[in-house]
């Protein structure tokens, strides 16, 4: 396996070859800086894929660049407008756009643990499910059996795509 420091390196070229910027969190302007001082590992936003400084190199900054590219390209896709108001509408109603959007980032932590491991472990399924029904998101989908079932889902799709790399042209991150 490729060392931590190779594997992000490697990621970060592939963006930037793809148009993604990558920067460091708290080196942003202030709105990365900000969330940079609240602890968060990163930020996808207006074609810029932020982790913070202390995880490059490492195996969650990688992680991170995964995830935060995943919201890059939806921001891309379906407009950085339609995004953020989506993303920061917060409804008392269950499941919320940025539940939705979040899974297309969290989606990557299974990835990478199949292309790692060949499995999802099961730490990386409870770390979701924490995610998604914490106050941290906003209780965006507080359902741990429906997130483990989405969970179980994904790795279904992937092994049905093991010819292909997940994120190769084609796949359209969906």
């Amino acid at each position: 396996m490729t060392s931590p420091g190779a594997r992000f390196d490697a990621q970060v070229a592939e963006l930037r070859a793809e148009g993604i910027r990558v920067a460091a969190l708290d080196e942003g302007f202030w709105l990365p800086r900000m969330i940079a001082g609240l602890g968060f590992v990163g930020l996808g936003l207006a074609g810029t894929a932020y982790v913070a400084r202390r995880y490059w190199g490492t195996d969650e900054g990688y992680v991170a660049l995964r995830h935060e590219a995943a919201h890059v390209r939806d921001q891309r896709r379906f407009t950085l407008p339609l995004f953020l108001v989506t993303y920061l509408l917060v409804l008392p109603t269950g499941l919320t756009l940025r539940a939705v959007w979040e899974w297309r980032g969290y989606r990557e932590h299974l990835r990478i643990d199949l292309e790692d491991r060949g499995r999802v472990r099961p730490e990386t399924v409870e770390d979701i499910v924490a995610a998604f029904s914490s106050r941290g998101y906003g209780w965006m989908l507080p359902v741990p059996r429906v997130v483990r079932w989405l969970c179980r889902r994904e790795e279904a799709r992937y092994r049905g795509r093991r010819g292909r790399r997940m994120g190769s042209p084609g796949d359209a991150h969906t």
